[in-house]
């Protein structure tokens, strides 16, 4: 008998629990405001925790100029919430994430600054007669490449988040461009030249230079490199056309080189968080004209996955949710500049953005 009425408090206390998750609405506060609902500071009951997916409230990072003049504006991934995020002082630019997603680097006159997720504490780091471009942040967050021509011509330099400690880090008479760092930090690689361009490696502080990637007849750039391994993505151009290029990969070591597009002129765009999987835009001409769609494609070349054609208008500037489920993208499908969500499978197109002026650029939070 005492049995039968322990099991049936313990089943009590279960269906009790049960109420109390279902009982939370989502979307009513953050993460940890949900999971730790109702919960004083003295409170020792055992609280059960609650499975909730992360890229609901993460935010969605664009530029428009439905203000009159660029300016960064975040929303929810529904397109809702919309926070304008700078003050129509001047124009400003969306850059990139921290990689803990509570700063953003942005440009304003040729000049880098950060602020935080709500668009306080808004700092300068750079301040020259030059002009600077490109801030990525570095793994850990400490630290921020980013390109420069304040010494001539353009070269990749890094710096301190507090701005200290600015540093010439290829310094030579090349043009040097979009830095992307490894994994661990160790390492940058970039694009150099004066077209055509080639793929080259060096340490985090300039040391250890190495060509990676020199192609005849072909300007290779804007490489990026895996987020989880050694493998480099990055787009060729074959020199002497109006438009056609391919995207590769290759190893850190200088060995694997693939051909990823196999002559379908894709342009590369971004890696998955996961590294698993990689967005890129594919060219479609007919006579002189083209349009640009948008695909993903596994790292090791299969699962393509049609996101973005429409074949009438340009689709781009993608950027992969935190759990690499949904993709944010760029399209003029309906007329102008707008902001897209799609699933990662091409399911479940959504329409983010909806105003005249010009929204573009989207940045997924981390």
């Amino acid at each position: 008998m005492k049995k039968n009425i322990y099991l049936f408090l313990r089943l009590m206390i279960l269906l009790v629990l049960i109420s109390s998750i279902a009982s939370i609405t989502p979307g009513t506060g953050s993460a940890h405001q949900l999971a730790n609902k109702g919960k004083s500071i003295n409170d020792t009951t055992i609280y059960l925790p609650v499975v909730i997916n992360r890229a609901i409230y993460k935010r969605i990072l664009f530029n428009s100029e439905r203000d009159g003049k660029a300016n960064i504006y975040s929303m929810k991934p529904d397109g809702s919430s919309l926070t304008q995020l700078t003050d129509n002082a001047d124009y400003y630019y969306a850059s990139r994430w921290s990689h803990d997603g509570t700063n953003i680097a942005f440009l304003s006159n040729a000049e880098i600054y950060t602020m935080d997720a709500y668009g306080d504490n808004k700092t300068k780091l750079t301040n020259t007669s030059a002009q600077n471009y490109y801030p990525v942040w570095s793994p850990d967050d400490k630290k921020i490449a980013f390109i420069s021509n304040r010494d001539g011509n353009w070269e990749i330099y890094s710096m301190n988040v507090d701005s200290s400690n600015q540093v010439n880090l290829t310094n030579n008479s090349a043009t040097d461009e979009y830095p992307s760092w490894s994994p661990d930090g160790k390492r940058i690689v970039y694009d150099s030249g004066s077209n055509p361009y080639s793929i080259s490696i060096m340490n985090s502080d300039g040391g250890g230079k190495t060509l990676l990637v020199s192609m005849p007849d072909h300007s290779c750039y804007q490489p990026e490199w895996n987020p989880v391994s050694d493998l480099i993505a990055f787009t060729c151009h074959l020199q002497g056309t109006t438009s056609y290029d391919e995207v590769y990969t290759i190893h850190a070591d200088g060995t694997g080189l693939k051909l990823m597009t196999q002559g379908l002129n894709g342009f590369f765009e971004h890696w998955s968080p996961d590294g698993k999987q990689m967005t890129f835009t594919i060219y479609h001409f007919v006579g002189n004209n083209y349009t640009i769609g948008l695909d993903a494609m596994n790292a090791d070349g299969t699962g393509w996955v049609d996101l973005g054609h429409d074949n009438f208008h340009n689709n781009g500037d993608s950027s992969w949710s935190p759990d690499g489920k949904m993709v944010a993208f760029l399209s003029y499908r309906d007329g102008n500049g707008e902001i897209y969500r799609v699933n990662s499978d091409g399911t479940g197109l959504i329409r983010l953005t909806n105003n005249p002026a010009y929204d573009a650029d989207p940045l997924w939070q981390p």
